[in-house]
């Protein structure tokens, strides 16, 4: 006697029987399905089998239960599994029925095709889509959806990085763009701020306002590298930066606001730089009525607002003529003209040889000036000379001619 095989699959509360092939969906790996095959009469035998390359699974009860339910363990990339029930009875011919189950989940992923898998055909267990779209990583030419292909992106999952098509040093997705949305982001006009619409995005143009001045050294000296109209400070009175007031950074010696290099008077003394013995000193400025005391010399050290140089008090003055005791040529008898005939130390006021420079350099109370021997002490007339002739002796008081007569007349 011999039995015909049949063989049927059930799956989810529904059945497919025939005596031929049957067929069902399943879910992939470790979804099951329940099958029904005729059964054998002994001694005939029943033998469930795979028929699918390569596609493992397991039968509940063993591959001689005729009802047995069969779990889809692995094997490679299919859509479809056949499975086979074998009835033999040696040495009568075998009868076999065949049942194909589609395997919903051709890339073996554990994601179903049932529009859930975001690549049904590549495996994506992760399900991981970077850009939103209908397409996961694992199938999306273009994961971030910046409109440059993964293999030229030099960030392909960055929508705001992608290529520098214009070579222009800035990349051609770093402008203002719609991130992972629909629209493409790679734009060569429109690759990053270009602060001068000179052509060359701010992060690769070296002077970002064409001011002439490179960004860095701008950056450098404080001034703004996006202002054209923002320059290096320079001493010239102007706010050439537009910050932190006029010509900072620069000396400006009495405080006054204005730096050394504009102000007309560094140390605020009243005495013009150019005209200033000591353009930074406010105690030292010039002497104005020649009295050999400097103006400013009573200051103080003050760079106060206000004049410093009062020639009529610029130092001790002991016979108040005006003129200071370091600079006055008679310190206690006044002399304000500094009149001195005969050019020496002292002015007439005080000299009592106002006319000899030497002033009774022989000490005997004539001076030079009126003294016919000024260098010999008590002479006068010939006997101061060297060869005063005969009847004279150097170095007596008178003639000795003169004695003689003087005797000879008592």
């Amino acid at each position: 006697m011999h039995r015909r095989a049949y063989a049927s699959g059930l799956h989810g509360g529904s059945a497919a029987r025939s005596h031929g092939r049957g067929s069902q969906t399943i879910r992939p790996l470790g979804t099951t399905t329940a099958l029904s095959g005729s059964t054998a009469t002994a001694p005939q035998v029943g033998t469930w089998s795979i028929e699918t390359a390569g596609i493992t699974g397991t039968f509940s009860g063993g591959v001689n239960n005729p009802t047995a339910t069969f779990t889809h363990t692995g094997g490679p990339l299919v859509t479809s599994i056949t499975l086979r029930w074998t009835i033999t009875n040696a040495p009568c011919s075998s009868s076999q029925a065949d049942i194909t189950i589609t395997v919903n989940d051709a890339d073996l992923d554990g994601v179903c095709n049932d529009g859930t898998d975001n690549c049904p055909t590549v495996s994506n267990a992760s399900q991981i889509n970077t850009d939103g779209d209908s397409e996961g990583d694992a199938c999306d030419g273009d994961d971030d959806n910046d409109g440059v292909a993964d293999g030229s992106d030099n960030d392909q999952l960055n929508p705001n990085s992608c290529v520098d098509a214009d070579g222009d040093g800035c990349d051609d997705c770093s402008g203002t763009h719609d991130g992972f949305g629909v629209a493409a982001n790679n734009d060569v006009n429109d690759d990053g701020p270009d602060n001068d619409s000179d052509g060359l995005c701010d992060s690769f143009d070296t002077d970002d306002d064409n001011d002439g001045t490179p960004d860095t050294a701008e950056i450098a000296c404080g001034s703004d590298p996006l202002n054209a109209a923002s320059t290096c400070e320079i001493c010239d009175g102007l706010d050439n930066d537009l910050n932190d007031g006029i010509d900072e950074g620069f000396t400006d010696t009495d405080s006054d606001g204005q730096a050394d290099c504009v102000d007309g008077d560094d140390d605020n003394d009243g005495v013009a730089d150019g005209s200033d013995n000591a353009s930074l000193n406010p105690d030292s400025c010039e002497d104005a009525d020649g009295d050999g005391c400097d103006d400013c010399s009573q200051n103080g050290g003050s760079f106060a607002a206000g004049a410093n140089n009062f020639p009529a008090n610029d130092g001790p003055d002991a016979d108040t003529d005006g003129i200071c005791d370091s600079g006055d040529n008679c310190v206690n008898d006044p002399n304000p003209t500094q009149a001195n005939a005969d050019a020496d130390a002292l002015g007439d006021a005080c000299d009592a040889c106002p006319n000899d420079a030497n002033n009774d350099a022989d000490g005997d109370l004539i001076c030079g000036d009126v003294d016919t021997c000024p260098t010999y002490p008590g002479q006068v007339g010939d006997f101061c000379d060297a060869d005063p002739g005969p009847g004279y002796t150097l170095g007596r008081s008178v003639p000795l001619a003169w004695l003689r007569s003087a005797v000879a007349l008592r």
